[in-house]
C-alpha cells in the first residue's frame, strides 16, 4: 500500500485512499504488509479480509471476486457497486418498508427496482405462473443494497424483525 500521509495511504487493489491504522482496505478487502493469520487457520497467512464479516482470510477460505475479498460464507452475496444485497422481494411496498427500517438503524440503504417490459412477449410470459419471467426470474424485482461497511449492523436489524433468511 503505497503512503499518502502519516495516517493515510492507498490501496494497491483499488486505489481507494484508506486509513493506515485500519490494515487493510474496506472497499476491496486487499491487506497491507502486516503478518495477518487466517481466522480459520491460523498457521495460514492472510490473502485478504472479507469486505461484509472483516475478518481474515487464507486462499482456501476466501477468494477475490469481483473486485473484492470474500470468505467462503459471502461469496454468494450479491454485490454492485461497493453494496450488497440484503433483502429483496417482488413487493415494493415491503422492499420500501424494510429501506425504511434500516435508515433507522442508521444505515444508508440502495432500492433497486426491475419491472415487467410492458411491451414484452405476452405469449412467453402467460406460460410462466404470474410474477415471474422466462427461467423462472421474478418480473417484479426489489432489491435492497446497503454499502458494505453497514451490512452486519443490517443484516441483525433485518433478523431482529425476522426479515432475514440465510
Amino acid at each position: 500500500m503505497g503512503r499518502i500521509s502519516e495516517d493515510t495511504t492507498v490501496c494497491p487493489g483499488c486505489g481507494t485512499a484508506i486509513d493506515r491504522s485500519g490494515g487493510f482496505c474496506p472497499a476491496c478487502g486487499s491487506i497491507d504488509d502486516r503478518p495477518r493469520v487466517c481466522t480459520i487457520h491460523p498457521a495460514v497467512r492472510a490473502e485478504g479480509v472479507c469486505v461484509l464479516c472483516r475478518m481474515p482470510f487464507c486462499k482456501k477460505c476466501g477468494k477475490r471476486s469481483a473486485g473484492v475479498f470474500l470468505c467462503d460464507p459471502h461469496r454468494s452475496c450479491e454485490i454492485q457497486e461497493g453494496m450488497v444485497r440484503v433483502y429483496g422481494t417482488i413487493d415494493v411496498l415491503q422492499a420500501g418498508y424494510v429501506g425504511g427500517v434500516l435508515e433507522q438503524a442508521g444505515c444508508h440503504p440502495f432500492l433497486f427496482s426491475r419491472s415487467a417490459n410492458p411491451n414484452a412477449d405476452l405469449v412467453a410470459i402467460t406460460k410462466i405462473p404470474r410474477g415471474y419471467g422466462v427461467g423462472g426470474h421474478p418480473i417484479e424485482d426489489q432489491r435492497v443494497f446497503v454499502p458494505f461497511d453497514e451490512y452486519q449492523r443490517a443484516v441483525a436489524t433485518l433478523k431482529e424483525l425476522g426479515l432475514y433468511d440465510e
